[in-house]
This record gives structure tokens, C-alpha cells and sequence, in this order.
């Protein structure tokens, strides 16, 4: 093959690969559950929990999507107190004066069965109120968009008297 196409098709390549591995941005600041319950006490701001997996294909691609996107990051940071739970952790974990353990029976930390209501769905984002009570659940993968009208819906509180469909449709981002 001539060089003088050859150089053009590769660096066309190398284009293309970028713009779907994009470029690492700022990370969330993940923060284990019971520091962010006493944190958003004290703050007076939700929780956003992001409840994961290692194994998990679509909780990998959240990350390194929503949870890498400037703008999202920013907001989460801002308006939230941003924690991760691995609902296969293996040490126990107290959070809300009772101590979590992993329950091998069920292959899945108890904290993240009890936060999630029992369906393990990963990944799924969970809600909570400044006092750790659960608001939402929100299982499945989120992309940049639907990550920032969820983070847009409860920061600014339009749950309290808008409609998720009612706000979903008149979001404009």
C-alpha cells in the first residue's frame, strides 16, 4: 500500500477509536457509606449511592461514561455526597447503627440486599435522604443524559411536586 494513503486511513483509525473511548475527566468523590450518612448530615444533602459489581460489564461502562463526564461530576460533587457500595464486599459494614455482613448464601453483601430492596440489578443508584432513609432506587445503567436529569430532579427538589414523567419531558439539557 502507498504511504501517502496509508498515513491517511491509519490517523482516520486512531480518530475514530478516541471518539469512543473517551478521554478520562474528574471522578466522582466516592466515599464509603458511613462516612457519606454522616457527611450528608451534617451538609444536609443526599446521598447517591452507586451499588456495583467488579464483574459487572455495564457498571464498568458507567464509570468510565457518567462518571467521568466534567459536567455530571461537577453537579454530583456539588449538590450530593457521592458514595460506592461493591455488593460483594466481604467486611462487615455499620451504617445506621446496625452492622452489614456478606452472606455467602446469597452471594451478596446484606447492606446492599437491603438498600436495594432484595433485586440485585447492578449497576443501580440509590437515593437517600440527608438522614440515610431511601428517597429512589434507580436500577440499571445510566448514561451522562439520564444520570443528569436524575441528578437535576432531586438536587433541585422538583420531586417534591413535579412528576418524574412530567419533569422528564420538559428537562432541556
Amino acid at each position: 500500500m502507498n504511504v501517502r494513503v496509508a498515513i491517511p486511513i491509519l490517523a482516520a483509525f486512531v480518530l475514530l477509536l478516541g471518539a469512543f473511548h473517551p478521554a478520562a475527566g474528574p471522578a466522582p468523590e466516592w466515599q464509603e457509606l458511613p462516612q457519606a450518612a454522616v457527611r450528608a448530615r451534617q451538609e444536609q444533602k443526599l446521598i447517591w449511592v452507586h451499588v456495583y459489581t467488579n464483574w459487572c460489564a455495564w457498571c464498568k461502562v458507567m464509570e468510565k461514561q457518567a462518571h467521568r463526564d466534567p459536567k455530571t461530576v461537577t453537579y454530583l460533587n456539588t449538590h450530593f455526597i457521592p458514595a460506592r457500595l461493591d455488593a460483594w464486599e466481604r467486611k462487615p459494614i455499620t451504617f445506621r447503627e446496625r452492622e452489614f455482613k456478606y452472606l455467602p448464601e446469597r452471594n451478596a453483601h446484606e447492606l446492599a440486599l437491603s438498600l436495594l430492596d432484595g433485586q440485585m440489578n447492578f449497576p443501580t443508584t440509590v437515593i437517600l435522604t440527608p438522614d440515610a432513609e431511601i428517597l429512589t432506587i434507580v436500577p440499571g445503567y445510566l448514561d451522562i443524559t439520564a444520570m443528569r436529569k436524575i441528578l437535576v430532579y432531586y438536587a433541585e427538589s422538583a420531586w417534591k411536586t413535579t412528576t418524574w414523567d412530567s419533569f422528564k419531558k420538559s428537562y432541556d439539557y
